[in-house]
Formats: structure tokens, sequence, C-alpha cells
């Protein structure tokens, strides 16, 4: 899957990246397209088999791949929440077995099209957003399905090697997470799949890359909670000892006071239970991301005060008034 723009092209958005499929699409009708948006905006759980029945009316075989690149570019990769909700729709459709092949092609088109603009994405959170969503949306329709992903059309591993030594892993990695999500509901592709544990391995090693900024930490972190496994204690690979190291860049922290270990008395971070749980999937994630950056304050708030107590008398009072001030804000 080829990655990064041609020099000196201005960056384009989402939208236009995915308005131009580089595979020919024969259009419907303009009325057969009007019918397809139709059923999409008023598509809900209640309705799905009355809806299928109303596509089934108005769309034909040679319609498919049309449907299906609008599916992806225009439903899935904006509309996450609705990711189960259309595989359900889809599911009870007459040849669903054709439209699923279909979807998977055309997702793969339209994460094709987003990785010519993958350095834009580095610095563009929709462009990262809809990244996230085309992996969530991948996983689910393949892996998720016990269907694989071939190396052919996207190489998880190779993706994230590559981004770890162009500086990319703020655009790469929270998808490949996405992806991997979606092995909890696998028969095949679910733990001990060696698949899954490679991935997972080198996962983990980008994990614990020194300076690794937070964002992507926690991403890391919410996948091997998903999936009721230990980051910490999980095997990490060796691929990055043989890779160029970045050095700076969008992917790491400035400065080098990055903690690897929290200490094993910090508590918890504490969060409203009720609040938390009437929050949708990404309102949790969140919740649970500020709350894993209070907890990297009050531990670096500590280790500051820490060292100011093995420093000479009159340095001490400085250190103080950070973790003063700290508190007052607080």
């Amino acid at each position: 899957m080829n990655q990064g723009p041609p020099q000196n092209q201005r960056p384009l958005t989402v939208d236009q990246l995915l308005a131009e499929p580089e595979i020919p699409i024969n259009a419907p009708s303009q009325s057969v397209q009007d019918a397809i948006a139709s059923v999409f905006n008023s598509l809900s759980v209640d309705n799905i088999p009355e809806k299928v029945d109303q596509l089934q009316r108005h769309v034909k075989p040679e319609d498919y791949q049309w449907l299906c690149y609008y599916t992806v570019s225009r439903r899935a990769s904006r509309e996450a929440n609705f990711h189960h909700q259309f595989i359900t729709f889809f599911s009870q459709c007459r040849d669903k077995k054709t439209l699923f092949h279909r979807l998977i092609n055309m997702t793969f088109e339209c994460l094709r099209l987003m990785m010519k603009a993958v350095d834009e994405a580095v610095h563009s959170s929709s462009h990262r957003t809809a990244l996230k969503s085309l992996g969530t949306w991948l996983g689910l329709i393949t892996v998720g399905r016990d269907y694989p992903l071939k190396s052919k059309s996207m190489d998880i591993k190779d993706l994230l090697l590559d981004a770890y030594e162009n500086q990319r892993l703020t655009a790469v990695l929270p998808m490949a997470c996405k992806i991997l999500e979606a092995v909890e509901k696998s028969r095949v592709f679910k733990l001990p799949c060696p698949w899954t544990t490679g991935l997972l391995s080198l996962v983990a090693e980008i994990h614990g890359v020194p300076d690794l900024k937070t964002n992507l930490s926690f991403e890391v972190e919410v996948l091997f909670r998903h999936l009721q496994i230990d980051v910490n204690t999980w095997p990490k690979s060796d691929l990055l000892r043989t890779r160029r190291a970045p050095v700076g860049g969008p992917d790491l922290q400035s400065g080098k006071n990055r903690q690897q270990e929290m200490p094993q008395d910090l508590p918890p971070p504490q969060r409203p239970q009720a609040a938390y749980w009437q929050q949708g999937e990404h309102g949790r994630q969140e919740m649970e991301y500020r709350a894993y950056v209070q907890q990297q304050q009050t531990y670096q708030l500590r280790e500051q005060d820490r060292h100011a107590r093995a420093m000479p008398q009159h340095a001490v009072p400085q250190a103080h008034a950070a973790q003063q001030q700290h508190d007052e804000n607080h």
C-alpha cells in the first residue's frame, strides 16, 4: 500500500481524497442514488428488514460496486457508531456474500486513497479520524467475521514498521489498533492465533518506545484492555532494533522525561461510573484518555517532588511551589 502524497501537491481533504476512486465504478441513475441515500438516512435497528427490502427493489447487481463504495466512503468512514448496524443490514441482503466481498475491496480502495495523504494525517485530526473509522470497519468485516486480512491488500506489520521509521505512527498506529480490536469477535483470529499474537507483540514493542507520545500509548492500552490482556506483561517482538530509530518528530514527546513505568502505589484514576457508561464508545475512550493524562501529570509532579527532596536545601522551595500551584489549580 503506497504511502505519502506526491511532492509539491496541495494537501487534499478527506472528502476530496475519497471522491475519486482509482478503480472504475459505474454510477447508477440519480434516482437509484437517491433511493440508496434515503435507505441509509432512515436506517435504524428497528427497521432493518424493511430497509433491506426497499434497497433490493431499487438496486441491481450491476449497481453493487457503487453501492459498496458509497457505503464505505460516505458512511463507514464518517459514522463509526453505526458500523454494527450496517453489517447487520448487509447480512440480511439476498446477495450478502457478493456484497461483503465488494465492501472489503472498496474498503481497501478507500484506505489506499487515504494513505496517499498519510503525512497530512499526521497533522490533521479529520484525516486520522477517518483512518480510525475505516480501520474499525475493516476489522469488523474481515477478521471480525473470520475473513483473513490478506497481506497483499494490507500488511499491518509492514505498515507499522514503515510508520515507525518515517514518523507516521501518529496516523498509522491508531488505525492498526482499531483493526486488531475486531479479533475479539473472531473464532479463527482470537488469541492464541499466531497472526494476532505476532502483531500484538509488535504493537507492545512500539508501546515501549522511549518518549512515545501519550496519545499513542493510550491507543495501545485501549486495544489491550479491549482484549483483556496486560500490555506490560505481553511478550514484545524484537523488530524495531533493526530499523532506523526516529529522532524527534510528531510521534515522540519533546524532552526526555517520559516515565517508562508507573509506581505501584499510584492510585488508579477515578471516574464517575454512571456518566461513564452512559457515554458511547468514543465518549468512554475520551474519558479514559483524560483520566490517563491526569494520572501521568500526577506522577510527574510526584517525581518532581521526589527529586526536589534530593536537591540542595536552597533549591527545594521551587519544587514545592510547583506542587502547591498544582494543588490550588485542582
